[in-house]
């Protein structure tokens, strides 16, 4: 199994490995020659690299590794290279080849080879700085100038050949894993674990991402040998260009070698149970079948997958301001327009996200691999959910089979809105407000679309702004207004004044609807919506504060039946409708400020957490 043949692999790397010491100071010098006839003051060989190592007894191991994995023809070529070969001795043999007998020796060119040489001329003739090596399989190393390629002593160096350098060392070079191939080992270990097979469709985050490698040939690296019979060019050596659409879309390219990441992985089973919660919130309406028989299970394994690995990888150099105060870490889907998601604090301290789990170090940085998330589903998907009322988007204006409005009526259609700003002992904060404004003496009818809802429980809140705010600096002011006109009325006058009462509240319904799932009218709005009720009268209206510049109103708690997660349109409307007859117009306002409403993920127990601001 792949699995075991990468184990055995990694034993044969670090077969006879000496102790780590310390990378030294100064290095080797490149040298970018087009023959062997390089000042690099060691010994001349007349022939290729593959012809030195064969004429050489101590490297006839290495020599049957090279033969039997076919790579000989390219250290016979004319290509340029420099290898570091290890001695009879350095490695597991055996282990190697029984890796190539099980048809797996593209593993040993890669991890094994390769990871021993580089590209044209590097010699250890003119030693001042240590010199980072970029390596035949991408991987980058050190040479020092005590002698030291990675870890291995360097025996004897700067043997030249026809078609590069030879530099012979103690111990082979071990391979290391970059944190993209780390998952993949996870992946392995655990079919290897559960003996079977490798298989595409089983769900992990390996397979996940597998399926979204898009790799190109890079043919400037690839070693090309002429041309099929069809024409086509035939290279003995293809070096691919990893690309994964996945990880490209959430900028967290775990495979280039160059980069820094911090990462967790999960084990398979833990994957697998935060995929399968991640399903239950992703239960769309049958409707969306209409198009394609398959589309909800489609887009539900998708986004389940997408749910399961949000928030794992975090770009070390992004973060590197961050992670030197400690206090707080973003993950690589963070977005500056989106700030309250995607960040986690005290991330190494005792209950944060680094604080247990196995750390496996990687080429291109450090992993851990639990086997509990220590993320939650609010902190990955199950997010609170923001309808901006002074956005037109988010306002409904469909129309009734007789072309009447639905949803939204009696209003001024231009939707005014306007900017507040707020100014208190610790807050500078605007805000802005869609104005409903009744167009005729009826009540008017607003109707907000809630964009990607998941199946669950949502407690809902309206953050809004009393009429006064429009018109007066302060509550203070207003209220000295509207004291007058009540004054005015005791005196006599008439009672209509209040109408002009900046101080009236808002009094109304607010009113669910969501497509159906079932019967004839499937994927429809219902005739008849869902009435909230008031947590705290338990009546079907709703009364609002009017001493705060901004308040938030919690409306209850309503258990959405579908999702409608990054689907064509929204799958739920609310609905705010004022119950005001005509005596009470002097109590009540019709016309409202809306800010925005608010579909939070259920608590048990809800609070109505309002966000209160005052003005100076």
């Amino acid at each position: 199994m792949k699995n075991r043949i990468k184990s055995l692999l990694m034993v044969a790397i670090v077969f006879c490995s000496a102790t780590l010491l310390l990378v030294g100071v100064t290095s080797c010098k490149d040298e970018w020659n087009d023959h062997y006839e390089s000042n690099n003051s060691g010994r001349t060989f007349e022939g290729t690299i593959m012809e030195y190592l064969k004429s050489q007894r101590e490297f006839s191991d290495f020599v049957e590794i090279v033969e039997k994995s076919d790579f000989d023809i390219e250290l016979a070529s004319s290509q340029m290279y420099t290898l570091w070969a290890p001695v009879n001795g350095a490695f597991n043999k055996d282990s190697l080849i029984s890796i190539i007998n099980a048809d797996r020796k593209y593993f040993v060119v890669k991890e094994f080879i390769k990871n021993h040489m580089a590209r044209y001329n590097v010699s250890c003739s003119e030693l001042e700085d240590t010199k980072k090596v970029s390596l035949l399989n991408e991987k980058f190393t050190h040479v020092t100038s005590n002698k030291l390629f990675g870890h291995a002593n360097i025996i004897e160096a700067n043997i030249s050949c026809k078609n590069g350098i030879v530099h012979k060392i103690d111990h082979s070079h071990p391979y290391q894993a970059n944190l993209y191939e780390q998952i993949e080992n996870v992946h392995m270990d655990w079919l290897a674990e559960h003996h079977m097979a490798e298989d595409d469709s089983m769900i992990s985050l390996y397979t996940f991402l597998k399926a979204y490698n898009a790799d190109s040939l890079d043919p400037n690296k690839s070693v090309e040998r002429g041309i099929d019979e069809k024409g086509q060019k035939v290279y003995v050596d293809s070096v691919m260009i990893r690309n994964n659409t996945i990880l490209n879309s959430i900028d967290a390219m775990l495979y280039e070698e160059d980069s820094s990441y911090t990462i967790i992985i999960p084990t398979v089973e833990a994957y697998q149970e935060r995929y399968n919660i991640a399903r239950e919130y992703l239960v769309y309406n049958p409707s969306e079948n209409i198009v394609d028989p398959k589309m909800c299970d489609s887009l539900a394994h998708y986004y389940a997958n997408m749910f399961a690995i949000t928030d794992l990888f975090f770009n070390d150099n992004y973060n590197k301001n961050y992670l030197t105060l400690g206090d707080s870490i973003m993950s690589t889907t963070y977005r500056k327009t989106n700030w309250e998601n995607h960040v986690y604090y005290h991330p190494y301290e005792p209950g944060g996200i680094f604080s247990y789990g196995k750390i496996v170090e990687a080429s291109n940085g450090k992993a851990y691999l639990v086997d509990k998330y220590p993320l939650s589903v609010t902190d990955q998907f199950y997010k609170k959910i923001d309808v901006l009322c002074s956005t037109t988007r988010n306002i409904d204006q469909t129309t009734d089979k007789t072309g009447k409005p639905a949803y939204t009526k009696n209003v001024d259609t231009s939707f005014p809105s306007y900017f507040l700003n707020i100014s208190t002992d610790d807050y500078e904060v605007q805000t802005s407000f869609l104005d409903i404004k009744p167009t005729n003496s009826n009540n008017p009818y607003i109707g907000f679309k809630v964009y990607d809802t998941l199946k669950g429980n949502y407690d809902i809140y309206l953050v809004y702004c009393p009429i006064w705010v429009n018109e007066f600096k302060t509550y203070e002011d207003a209220k000295v207004y509207s004291d007058s006109l009540k004054a005015e009325v005791e005196k006599g006058a008439s009672a209509s004044l209040l109408k002009n009462d900046p101080l009236r509240p808002y009094y109304f319904k607010a009113t669910i609807w969501e497509r159906d799932n079932k019967g004839s009218n499937i994927g429809m709005y219902p005739s008849k919506g869902t009435d909230l009720t008031d947590p705290v009268t338990r009546t079907k209206n709703f009364t609002t504060n009017v001493e705060n510049y901004v308040d938030t109103l919690f409306l209850g708690t309503y258990a959405t039946k579908n999702a409608y997660y990054k689907t064509n349109g929204e799958g739920v409307l609310i609905q705010f409708q004022p119950n005001i007859t005509s005596t009470k117009t002097s109590t009540y306002s019709r016309e409202m400020f809306f800010c925005k409403v608010i579909f939070k993920p259920h608590a048990e127990q809800p609070t109505e957490n309002s966000v209160k601001f005052r003005k100076r």
